[in-house]
């Protein structure tokens, strides 16, 4: 089965046809072309597999066919059932149908009340000009002309194409809502997949920023003395190396202060070691306001001697000694 067969598969067939004439006469020759087979249809089938180029099927299947005999009871009845869901596939609408609206009127009317039918204009050509009719209903693949008298040949052709219209149109409607609903699939999968990349990244956002953090309180506590905020003996050596290499290249004097604690282990070992503790932070308190932003108080614990300094590198050695002595 080729694609275009297993597509058409997927749509509903609709043989469903109105006539739109006021002689019912009409409508009997109508039924005689397009409606269903009876024992007598091997001609029928044979027109088929000329027109269609297949062989003919062992049962015609016809059309299903409707009457109205006016333009309002037609435009009622096609209102009703597309409504209803069960559309006419094509209309045959004849232009005179006194006393009510004519064949031009009714089509406009038709028109705009299935989107989907497809309309045979049956005319002679003395009722109206082209031009006049395609002024009143524009110009559209919808609406086609038989001229009358019409032959048997153009009926049956004019019927088959509408209705493959029609199934077309269906099945490029059905194509259209997969398109949109794969569409609206995807979309929502963009956005699921969007929002999902937005938390990703927030959560990288928050992660790296507690990286950050750990990585400043790592770095705290490879280089601050933990019970009074000072720099440690590892930033301080650091620091020291900065200066005197500063100091070879721009020939900068700088000093370096060692303030030593006298009695410290004493107050350590005879009030304790919390009262020690406060000793510390209170010295590292009072230093802070006297150095400058440029310079570095730092805590220095000696091991060996078992003795603590405070360590301050100072351009100038005299004004520090000065501010010390003045506290």
């Amino acid at each position: 089965m080729s694609e275009a067969r297993r597509m058409l598969s997927l749509v509903e067939p609709n043989r469903r046809v109105l006539i739109v004439d006021d002689n019912r006469a009409i409508h009997d020759d109508f039924r005689k072309i397009l409606g269903r087979a009876t024992g007598s249809s091997d001609e029928l089938k044979a027109l088929d597999a000329e027109l269609f180029g297949t062989a003919p099927e062992s049962s015609y299947e016809g059309f299903l066919l409707d009457s109205a005999y006016q333009g309002e009871e037609a435009i009622e009845k096609v209102s009703r059932a597309h409504a209803e869901g069960r559309g006419y596939a094509l209309l045959f609408v004849d232009v005179r149908m006194p006393p009510g609206l004519d064949g031009i009127a009714t089509t406009v009317r038709l028109l705009r009340e299935d989107p989907d039918v497809g309309i045979v204009i049956c005319s002679a050509y003395s009722d109206h000009s082209w031009e006049e009719m395609t002024a009143a209903f524009g110009k559209t693949d919808r609406v086609l002309i038989l001229k009358k008298p019409f032959d048997t040949v153009e009926v049956r052709q004019l019927a088959h194409a509408l209705q493959r219209r029609w199934e077309l149109a269906q099945l490029a409607a059905v194509k259209v809502q997969d398109m949109t609903a794969l569409i609206d699939a995807q979309t929502a999968e963009l956005r699921a997949a969007n929002e999902a990349l937005k938390r990703e990244a927030a959560l990288r956002e928050e992660a790296l920023l507690r990286l950050g953090e750990s990585h400043e309180q790592i770095r705290a506590l490879a280089y601050q003395d933990g019970l009074t905020g000072l720099p440690n003996r590892r930033l301080f050596n650091e620091h020291l190396g900065k200066v005197l290499a500063r100091s070879r290249r721009k020939g900068a004097e700088f000093a370096v202060l060692f303030i030593d604690l006298d009695n410290f282990k004493l107050i350590n070992d005879t009030i304790g070691h919390q009262a020690a503790d406060e000793v510390l932070r209170q010295l590292a308190s009072s230093l802070n306001v006297l150095i400058r932003t440029d310079d570095m108080l730092g805590l220095y614990h000696d091991d060996d001697l078992d003795s603590s300094a405070t360590i301050s590198i100072e351009p100038v050695s005299d004004a520090v000694l000065s501010r010390l002595g003045g506290d």
